[in-house]
């Protein structure tokens, strides 16, 4: 399961993240894009009450858990159906957790060294965020990894 969760992640054109304080809010967000066709949603896990949300959703289509810093909020997302863990931060111990629960953990990266360090943990996804377009024309050959991704926020 968790391979076919890689490959649909690397086959999908959208990764909608969803944020909001109130989980109706999000459930009903995220009803809109299952009906459109969506089939892997992130939601971020801001608050205790959004676990609610990740639960009824992950029913309908593929969650993806974001903004988990802490083990206690990994376990929360899984518990409540996450199949997918996203961390704005590379953290040995949420991939611990990933490799334990055999879910995908996908870490953020913004500097060589923490994408290095993703790398030697052997962490199947990372991001690695650009500042510019330039710097990803520059380090898009770092890792040849198919499943490392490089995103930039303009």
């Amino acid at each position: 399961m968790k391979e076919n969760l890689i490959k649909l992640l690397s086959q999908e054109k959208i990764l909608p993240i969803l944020r909001s304080n109130d989980a109706q809010t999000v459930i009903d967000w995220a009803n809109a894009l299952i009906e459109g066709g969506v089939k892997i949603i992130e939601i971020n896990a801001q608050n205790p009450s959004i676990y609610k949300a990740i639960s009824e959703v992950s029913k309908h289509a593929n969650v993806c858990a974001g903004g988990i810093i802490t083990a206690m909020q990994a376990e929360a997302s899984i518990e409540s159906g996450a199949k997918i863990l996203s961390s704005p931060i590379f953290s040995k111990n949420l991939v611990k957790i990933s490799k334990d629960k055999e879910i995908p953990y996908i870490a953020e990266t913004s500097t060589a060294n923490e994408a290095y360090n993703a790398w030697k943990a052997r962490n199947e996804l990372s991001i690695t965020l650009a500042t510019s377009t330039d710097e990803i024309l520059s380090e898009s050959n770092a890792f040849t990894s198919p499943k490392s991704l490089m995103f930039c926020r303009l």
